[in-house]
């Protein structure tokens, strides 16, 4: 592989946000085409080939691996394979992979100072949602080639590689966009909960729910999804309104658990109901943790996943990775720690 050749991928994430077009478009505003390009969704094999080196210094250095994360949002979404390439490198770099690696920007939105970075401007989501991936220097970019094409592949150039973008982008026609951020996923989910709950509660508690529940409903009818935020813009956004619900949901624990607890009393002995309650009553517990940032890390999310299924309570797969991402990265103001 020449020093005017990268190995790169558009992640799984970008695809799914609908942000293919303006991470090819910037890579074309510097000079840089497309050789060749596979849309392929990658096995777990080929992913920890792709990621190894980086999961290792994790591992040597003692420090916190998101290596399940970023295992599954490969499992259910395709990504972009590139061999990139590049007929003016500018001064100052040696080969392709390093001119790439000094614009794609950190992937943690927290500490991405470099405003004109590919990262910054598309809009990275996390370490795990990072948009772009490209390879450190020449010879991680041969290795990770050599993981998905042969040299017959490497070596042959898309005859019509001025189309490729458009190549691209026809391949990707039916794809289910679904862009949104961390806390959008995060209050649709909420949302969903509060109506389950609403519905069972609404007819035993007389007004005392009602009130609370409309306190919620006011709160949450209040917020506007704006995508066009860059993330530090969101999280600010989205935390006067946690700050608030908190109030709202901590001011009245105790008489939300009192009115679930003698829903129990009554159907003691039914089992089915009573298995019904204990879930909404957890159901209760996880809301009232999501309302704290603070609290994030105590939310058990294969219990979320569990009783939202039995209670009918759809949650997309991207919004399950989307809020994976946030309580894994962002429980404390300032970002990722220790990963």
């Amino acid at each position: 592989m020449d020093k005017n050749t990268c190995f790169a991928m558009i992640t799984p994430d970008a695809l799914i946000r609908g942000k293919t077009e303006e991470v090819i478009d910037y890579l074309l505003d510097k000079n840089i085409q497309i050789k060749n390009f596979l849309i392929k969704k990658l096995s777990e094999r080929e992913i920890e080939e792709v990621y190894k080196l980086t999961y290792l210094e994790k591992v040597e250095s003692f420090k916190r691996t998101h290596w399940w994360l970023t295992k599954e949002t490969y499992a259910h979404y395709p990504a972009i394979l590139l061999l990139l390439e590049t007929n003016n490198l500018p001064d100052g770099y040696d080969n392709l992979p390093l001119y790439i690696k000094s614009f794609k920007g950190k992937s943690d939105p927290y500490r991405n100072d470099e405003h004109n970075s590919l990262r910054y401007r598309i809009g990275s989501l996390s370490k795990t949602l990072a948009l772009f991936h490209s390879s450190d220097d020449l010879s991680s970019s041969e290795r990770e080639s050599s993981i998905f094409f042969n040299k017959g592949f490497l070596n042959k150039g898309n005859i019509h590689a001025i189309y490729s973008k458009e190549y691209i982008l026809e391949s990707l026609q039916f794809t289910d966009y679904q862009e949104t951020s961390l806390y959008d996923s995060l209050y649709k989910i909420k949302k969903r909960v509060l109506y389950k709950l609403n519905y069972y509660l609404e007819s035993s508690s007389n007004n005392i729910w009602s009130n609370i529940h409309n306190q919620l409903v006011n709160l949450y009818d209040q917020i506007e999804a704006n995508t066009n935020m860059n993330f530090i813009e969101q999280h600010m956004y989205y935390k006067k309104f946690l700050e608030e619900e908190k109030k709202i949901m901590y001011s009245n624990q105790a008489i939300v658990i009192e009115i679930i607890q003698k829903l129990l009393i009554h159907e003691k002995g039914n089992i089915e109901n009573e298995i019904f309650l204990k879930e909404l009553y957890s159901l209760y517990i996880i809301l009232l943790t999501l309302s704290d940032f603070e609290n994030f890390p105590k939310v058990d999310f294969e219990e979320l996943e569990v009783i939202s299924s039995s209670q009918n309570i759809y949650i997309t797969t991207w919004e399950k990775i989307l809020l994976k991402n946030l309580l894994f990265f962002y429980v404390h103001e300032g970002g990722e720690k220790n990963v």
